[in-house]
């Protein structure tokens, strides 16, 4: 029987025109069997693993996620982290 986990996103400050990253937080006892499959962006867009969005975002296998060129409106906008336990399939 696998633990129940809680991820988390910690907010990041970058200066504009830079790149931001997020990273999906997961309990360190959990790390080695979640896996990120997706970023939610509270607009309902959903970014998945190796799709080219135009080059604005970048979600990358180990789960990060990049938003290039970041800007003011990039700051009022919130992310959350989609996983899945890799031993459970939940």
């Amino acid at each position: 029987c696998q633990p129940e986990y809680t991820v988390q996103v910690h907010d990041e400050y970058v200066m504009t025109g830079n790149t931001a990253v997020l990273k999906c937080q997961v309990p360190s006892y959990m790390s080695e069997f979640v896996l990120v499959t997706a970023w939610v962006q509270d607009t309902g867009m959903h970014l998945y693993p190796n799709t080219d969005i135009g080059g604005k975002y970048t979600v990358l296998s180990n789960g990060e996620l990049y938003i290039n060129n970041a800007g003011p409106n990039d700051a009022y906008k919130s992310y959350t982290c989609r996983t899945v336990n890799r031993l459970t399939g939940t």
